[in-house]
């Protein structure tokens, strides 16, 4: 008889992404949203998309420390879809005292330029990035990145405040807080 060669079993490829349906969304995305969400870090946005060479592929289009501002002239294509995730700082002063909390938005922006299939997928796509990257405190949806002005989150903010709502919000830019009006 003739003995027959061992072939070495293949090790199975360590996974990279989340999977769902035919979406991916690499592990990388997860830890830069955790990056965001470490206070010890600068980090306070991040956007994604779906990649131009794969639809079925989202990837990481931009990360900083600088702010909101900084996002939303990241996010100017009118023709894609992007999902943001942005860190924004409650800030409470009252009587001498200053209490900062940190809040997350995610806000999915469609490009007023993309066409109405690729809107309703990255909808339907929402809720898988939302799932891989959690506990945002704010969750909306704009056809443009300058419905995310400083005032406009600020508003939505206070909306969803609470019984301790802050009175200003800070986006990161330097430019101070944002004065929330006392109802």
């Amino acid at each position: 008889a003739v003995a027959e060669a061992a072939v070495p079993e293949e090790e199975p490829e360590e996974p990279t992404h989340y999977v769902y349906g035919e979406l991916r969304i690499p592990f990388e995305a997860e830890d830069g949203w955790m990056r965001v969400r470490e206070t010890s870090l600068p980090q306070n946005w991040l956007l994604l998309s779906y990649s131009r060479a794969d639809p079925d592929l989202v990837e990481i289009v931009g990360e900083g420390d600088d702010g909101l501002a900084a996002l939303r002239a990241a996010a100017c294509d009118s023709g894609r879809v992007y999902w943001a995730f942005f860190l924004v700082v409650g800030v409470d002063t009252r009587r001498g005292v200053v209490s900062r909390r940190p809040k997350y938005v995610f806000a999915t922006v469609g490009g007023a330029e993309v066409d109405v299939r690729t809107r309703t997928r990255a909808l339907l796509h929402t809720g898988a990035v939302g799932a891989v990257l959690q506990e945002a405190h704010l969750h909306c949806e704009v056809e443009s990145a300058e419905e995310l002005s400083d005032a406009a989150v600020a508003a939505r903010l206070a909306q969803i405040g609470g019984a301790h709502r802050p009175n200003g919000y800070d986006f990161g830019d330097g430019g101070g807080a944002v004065r929330v009006e006392e109802e």
